[in-house]
C-alpha cells in the first residue's frame, strides 16, 4: 500500500488541467432494481487542479451541449448529477492511509492481467469523511468511506469500489456506491502520467429513490486556461458548447501547450518561443524544458537539446522517460557511452516498459559489437 499510495500521491502531484467528452446514462429503478424509466445526455467534463500551499485542490465541473452547468446533488426530473471521481483516490493518498485499515483479499485477474485485491475502510475516530452527499437544497453531508482496490503489479489503481461505512438515516441515505475503472495516460504534451477515469458506475438508494448513473469518458486532452467565465449577473458559467476560454500569458503551462500544438502543426520557431516563453515564467517548468529539447532536436540544434533534457532530468531524476530521451540525443550525438548510461537508468527506473528495454540492450549489443571489431591492427602495405 506503500508504494500504491506514493503512485497516486504522484498523480495528484503532477496533474494538469484535463478535459473530457463525457456520456451519460441515467437511470431510475423501481424497489426490485428494475427499469423505470432512464435517460442519456452528452457533456464536457474538465477537472480544474488549483494547487495552493502544497495543498491538493481538485475541481470537478460539467457542462451540458447547451453550455449549461450541471452541478452535483442538482436532482432534475428524479434524476441526480454524480461526481468526484478523480478525487476519489485521495482514499489511497499517504496521507490518509494512517487513518484507515487494510486488508489483503487475495489476487484477481482484470483486464487481462492479474491485479491485487485490498479492502480498505475508513476510522472514523482518526480521520475526516473523504466522500460526500450534496442535497438539491445545496445542503453537504459528509460520509465516511469503505471499500475495496484492484491494484496492478507494477501499483496502479485499475479500480476502485468505495460504499457507505455506514447508512445515514437522517438523510434517509442507505447506499452510495461508486465504481471508478481507471486507465493510466500518457499525453504527448508533457511526459507525466496520470490515473484517469474511463468509466464509472453510481448506485444511490436515498428515501424512496433508486438511482443509477453510467459515466463513459473518452477524448481526454490537456489544457492551460480560465475555465469559469463571468456571465451578465457577474456569476460563474461554463460553456461548454462554445468554449470561448480565456487564456491565462502568466500561467507557464499555457505556453508550453501552446507551443507542443506549434510544434505539432510543423511550426517549430513559434513553437521554440512558446516554449522559451514559459521557462522565463517558470526556470523549473521539466515539461517546457522536455518539450524544447524535442523541438531543437527536431531542427538539429543537438547540444541545445541534450542541454534542455539535461536540465529536466536534473529537475526530475526519477523520471526514466526524461532519461530516455536524454539517452536519445546522447545517442544521435554519437556519444554511445554517455546514451547507454541513460538508457540503463531509464531501463532500471522503468524495467516493464519494453522500449526501453530494447534501446538499452540493442546498445549494449551495439557496442560489445563495436569492441569484438576494434581498430585494424595489419599494417599497410609498402608501396613498390
Amino acid at each position: 500500500m506503500k508504494r500504491v499510495g506514493i503512485r497516486v500521491e504522484e498523480t495528484f502531484r503532477d496533474f494538469s488541467n484535463t478535459a473530457a467528452s463525457e456520456i451519460i446514462r441515467q437511470s431510475q429503478l423501481d424497489r426490485t432494481g428494475k427499469l423505470r424509466t432512464a435517460r442519456s445526455m452528452e457533456c464536457i467534463y474538465a477537472f480544474v487542479h488549483r494547487p495552493e500551499e502544497g495543498q491538493v485542490d481538485l475541481e470537478e465541473i460539467r457542462g451540458n451541449r447547451e453550455g449549461q452547468p450541471l452541478n452535483p446533488g442538482k436532482t432534475e426530473g428524479g434524476f441526480m448529477v454524480t461526481s468526484g471521481f478523480v478525487a476519489s483516490l485521495m482514499i489511497l493518498h499517504p496521507e490518509f492511509q494512517a487513518r484507515a485499515s487494510y486488508r489483503f483479499l487475495g489476487a484477481q485477474p482484470l483486464a487481462s492481467q492479474l491485479t491485487y485485491v485490498i479492502g480498505f475502510a475508513q476510522s472514523p475516530e482518526k480521520s475526516r469523511p473523504m466522500g460526500s452527499f450534496t442535497l438539491s437544497q445545496g445542503r453537504i453531508t459528509p460520509l465516511y468511506l469503505q471499500g475495496i482496490d484492484w491494484v496492478s503489479a507494477d501499483h496502479q489503481v485499475l479500480r476502485l469500489r468505495t460504499d457507505l461505512l455506514h447508512p445515514v438515516p437522517k438523510i434517509s441515505l442507505t447506499r452510495d456506491t461508486s465504481e471508478v475503472d481507471f486507465r493510466p495516460y500518457h499525453f504527448m504534451s508533457s511526459h507525466t502520467t496520470l490515473l484517469l477515469p474511463y468509466r464509472v458506475t453510481v448506485s444511490v438508494e436515498w428515501g424512496r429513490k433508486r438511482l443509477r448513473n453510467e459515466h463513459i469518458f473518452s477524448k481526454f486532452r490537456l489544457f492551460n486556461v480560465d475555465v469559469h467565465q463571468v456571465s451578465a449577473s457577474g456569476g460563474p458559467t461554463l460553456n461548454a458548447a462554445h468554449p470561448e476560454f480565456r487564456l491565462n500569458p502568466s500561467n507557464d503551462n499555457v505556453h508550453v501547450n501552446l507551443g507542443f500544438e506549434l510544434d505539432n502543426k510543423g511550426n517549430l520557431d513559434a513553437a521554440i518561443a512558446e516554449y522559451r516563453e514559459g521557462l522565463r515564467l517558470n526556470p523549473e517548468n521539466d515539461s517546457a524544458h522536455y518539450n524544447l529539447g524535442i523541438a531543437l532536436g527536431a531542427e538539429g540544434t543537438l547540444g541545445g537539446a541534450i542541454a534542455e533534457t539535461r536540465t529536466a532530468v536534473q529537475l526530475k531524476p526519477n523520471d526514466a522517460l526524461l532519461h530516455y530521451s536524454l539517452a536519445f540525443w546522447l545517442e544521435k550525438q554519437g556519444d554511445d557511452q554517455a546514451a547507454l548510461g541513460e538508457y540503463r537508468t531509464a531501463f532500471a527506473l522503468n524495467p516493464e516498459n519494453s522500449q526501453f528495454k530494447r534501446a538499452y540492450e540493442r546498445l549494449v549489443q551495439k557496442t560489445k559489437s563495436r569492441r569484438a571489431s576494434g581498430p585494424s591492427t595489419r599494417k599497410p602495405a609498402e608501396g613498390t
